[in-house]
């Protein structure tokens, strides 16, 4: 399932998409940006950079937002303390070393994935897990109750 312009309970921060895999263990939080065709997208000692330039500031924000979005879906129930996010950064433009890079942030207890948006689905399709088709809906669900419609 898809759900596309959300934002956060009190608060404006938006949330362009989030993502329900079939097995309903987490959610994936994809935000997209363009940059310039002629510059590399690549990690440098786990830093994002775009040519020449520190793009590390954009993988702050989305370790940011997804924190927040984990939050603001998990906290209501403890049945849900154990949801699982997966923030992905989707790059267009600019070609990305391998297609696929990981990141290092301080505010992300786990790389944060760099993709092109032709690596994005193959990537969906690694997330491990059974197909759980009630758990899934009633995630999804619970996220369309606690992120609202923007």
């Amino acid at each position: 399932m898809i759900l596309t312009g959300r934002s956060l309970p009190r608060s404006n921060q938006f949330i362009p998409h989030v993502l329900i895999p079939p097995c309903g263990r987490g959610l994936v939080v994809p935000v997209s940006y363009r940059w310039p065709k002629r510059k590399l997208t690549v990690a440098v000692d786990g830093k994002l950079m775009c040519g020449r330039r520190s793009r590390q500031h954009v993988v702050r924000g989305l370790a940011n937002l997804a924190s927040r979005t984990q939050r603001a879906v998990s906290r209501p129930r403890p049945k849900w303390k154990d949801l699982g996010m997966v923030p992905a950064l989707v790059v267009h433009g600019s070609p990305i070393f391998r297609h696929r890079d990981l990141v290092e942030c301080r505010r992300w207890p786990s790389p944060i994935t760099v993709l092109s948006p032709e690596a994005l689905l193959p990537a969906l399709q690694e997330i491990p897990g059974e197909p759980d088709p009630n758990r899934a809906a009633a995630l999804a669900e619970r996220a369309v109750f606690l992120l609202p419609e923007r």
